[in-house]
């Protein structure tokens, strides 16, 4: 049955309908809480209402101060026109918001220097405050080649620099070098949530081509003013912004196919970001958009049996409309069993686009749905007969892979809101968040796996039976499987030794058993009771299965790859902290901002303690996830680690404690 109705979906959905979807959609320059995303909002709640949908526009007060969950907000903010002459040594204007919207750093404040020429101080040392003791860069427009956020703090608040102009391309190690894209500018933009004592800078973007040319100005200008002091050692620039913020409102599109119950599937994709910003994220939204239209088709056609679950998309400005939708619902949440997150999913993989590919869910967040989407991906994958009879070859790239944040998966995901959401999106993205994202890098058919893969998700679980089953079981069994040999092979390089082998095969398992347990949110009456002893059969034959792999393993390898006595705990690790609030903590630092010891114990934390995490970023939130209250600190650090595959118990500890500095957990001493 699941395979029909992938067929079915696949044939339903229409690439050149995203495609012609996703041209309308870039049209608009759709930065959070701005006139241009509202009227994209506005346009696809038309368009999902005109083909036959139940759709609505949901608004949510945008000003600062104000929170959702534990997201400080922002003000709206309106750009008429923007634009930056250089006119010493030469007379050229080098940014115009009215040619390219990426020409300003969004969410810059007004300036007026149009008749009062401005320095331009090229600070091409790094970021280190003391690396430019001998320049003074007060009331001049700084120029970087880095990631400008490095500079707010001692460049602009305290050095007093009015502006900034940036050339920086993020590069992605087998992916894209600045040199890939000389032409290109990236997407900037400042997030402010306070009124920034009075600090009040503006920023414009250059292409990594026009940055170098400046970059050689302003080498030549100093070496001319080392020879002759009366010469001038800086270029010039005037410069207007004409912007305001102003207390407004951010917008989600929410659209629904009604099942029987009020118990619902949710598909979340992001609105958000500048004109044209098309595989990310007006991929996502046209591909959500896609699903409920051809759900729609086929359910009335009865070519699909009617939903038992309601099937909703949430469009949304990324985090920011997923904290306010989740804090309007309160316990309403807990009708929504699942999600699948759509980011950016429709790139042209031979124009540098990654794999179609499905990340995970966070072992603290156990639940089959992954392994139902790795089930469907497969099947969408057998399109063109090979060479060996019976065999079926895919036409595109296509991976499944553990949990990653980045998206607002790690908002669902997080056991404080427990909706299990895998993502679905590419890496690398040779255009992700630059100028080039344009309508052009978008494939018709990577779009149409993409829709087709979260119709298929979301129509299962919408309908789900005990005859689906044992196809997704069987599906799970050989990703564990997989995963067990993966720690096998770890430890035969010498990444583990025999302990830390048992260990993560404990992990993994419990995670798998617990997995498997999921499916019982979705049952009642008769039909539990009988998947019931399904899923009691299933995780014997898991932990049956795990066992036999581990002592077979010992059997060959256990005298190469022994168990390792473990080391005491200390008394420091054991006390169990609680949280006091719902929804992952994202950015530390808006909790920080009214205080300066604070600041000190962030900034202290940030530089002592988060580099001894491979990714740190990846690590807090999983710190977060595994605070149950019922665990100890060093219990947590433990399973970081193995998911981490790096880390350090005392950055754990550290961690736990910034988070109790803030005020959002507390403790108590372990019995053990």
């Amino acid at each position: 049955m699941l395979k029909d109705n992938i067929i079915k979906i696949n044939k339903a959905v229409s690439g050149d309908r995203m495609v012609e979807r996703i041209r309308e959609i870039s049209c608009y320059h759709r930065i959070q809480a701005s006139e241009g995303y509202r009227a994209a909002a506005i346009h696809c709640c038309n368009k999902l209402q005109e083909a036959g949908i139940k759709s609505a526009l949901l608004s949510y007060p945008a000003r600062n101060e104000r929170w959702y969950l534990t997201m400080r907000v922002f003000q709206e903010w309106r750009c008429r026109e923007a634009y930056c002459d250089l006119v010493l040594p030469d007379s050229k204007r080098i940014a115009d918001f009215s040619e390219d919207n990426l020409s300003i750093i969004q969410k810059s404040y007004s300036c007026d220097y149009r008749s009062t020429p401005v320095d331009i101080v090229l600070l091409d040392r790094g970021c280190d405050e003391g690396a430019y003791e001998d320049i003074d860069i007060a009331g001049k427009i700084i120029f970087v080649r880095d990631s400008f956020n490095s500079y707010l703090d001692w460049a602009v608040e305290k050095g007093g620099a009015i502006g900034i102009i940036t050339d920086h391309i993020a590069e992605v190690q087998g992916g894209r070098t600045r040199y890939d894209l000389l032409d290109i500018k990236k997407y900037n933009t400042f997030w402010w949530t306070t009124d920034n004592k009075g600090i009040r800078p503006f920023g414009f973007v250059l292409t990594p081509r026009a940055g170098d040319k400046l970059a050689e100005i302003c080498r030549e200008m100093c070496k001319e003013n080392d020879k002759d002091g009366a010469k001038p050692r800086y270029p010039q620039a005037t410069c207007f912004v004409d912007a305001d913020f102003y207390d407004g409102f951010i917008e989600n599109v929410s659209a629904a196919l009604e099942g029987e119950s009020s118990e619902e599937i949710l598909i979340t994709a992001h609105l958000c970001h500048p004109r044209s910003s098309a595989n990310d994220n007006a991929s996502g939204v046209a591909a959500a958009m896609e699903v409920l239209n051809a759900l729609h088709t086929l359910i009335n056609k009865g070519e699909l049996a009617p939903l038992k679950r309601t099937i909703r998309i949430l469009l949304i400005p990324e985090y920011t409309g997923l904290y306010a939708y989740l804090e309007e619902l309160g316990h309403e949440k807990n009708k929504i069993k699942a999600g699948i997150n759509l980011d950016m999913v429709g790139g042209r993989q031979e124009k540098g686009y990654g794999p179609l590919t499905i990340s995970g869910l966070p072992r603290s967040t156990p639940s089959f749905v992954m392994d139902l989407a790795a089930l469907i991906l497969d099947d969408l994958k057998k399109e063109v007969p090979g060479f060996s009879p019976g065999s079926l070859v895919p036409m595109f790239n296509s991976a499944t892979a553990e949990f990653t944040g980045g998206s607002d998966n790690f908002i669902l995901s997080d056991p404080s809101i427990g909706i299990p959401t895998p993502m679905l999106g590419q890496w690398p993205d040779m255009y992700y968040h630059t100028s080039g994202d344009t309508p052009e890098v978008i494939s018709p058919y990577i779009l149409s796996k993409s829709a087709s893969l979260a119709a298929a998700y979301a129509y299962t679980l919408a309908t789900l039976s005990e005859k689906d089953l044992p196809s997704i079981l069987g599906k799970a069994y050989v990703r564990m499987q997989e995963e067990l040999t993966e720690i096998q092979n770890r430890a035969l390089q010498g990444e583990l030794n025999g302990t830390q082998v048992a260990d993560e095969y404990r992990h993994y398992t419990d995670y798998y058993v617990k997995a498997c347990e999921d499916y019982l949110r979705f049952f009642c009456g008769e039909e539990y009771n009988r998947v019931k002893k399904m899923i009691d059969l299933e995780t014997h034959r898991i932990r049956k299965s795990a066992e036999d792999m581990l002592s077979h393993f010992f059997s060959l390898y256990g005298e190469k790859i022994a168990l390792v006595k473990k080391t005491s705990v200390e008394d420091k690790y054991r006390y169990i902290p609680h949280r006091k609030y719902i929804s992952p903590v994202n950015q530390p630092a808006d909790y920080v901002a009214s205080s300066d010891s604070l600041k000190a114990e962030l900034n202290k934390y940030s530089k002592k303690y988060r580099p001894l995490f491979s990714d740190s970023s990846y690590a807090e939130l999983l710190i977060q996830y595994y605070i149950d209250g019922k665990r100890t600190v060093a219990e947590i650090a433990e399973k970081v680690m193995m998911d981490c595959r790096k880390g350090d118990m005392e950055a754990v500890h550290q961690y736990i404690q910034l988070l109790m500095k803030l005020d959002l957990l507390n403790c108590v001493e372990s019995e053990n």
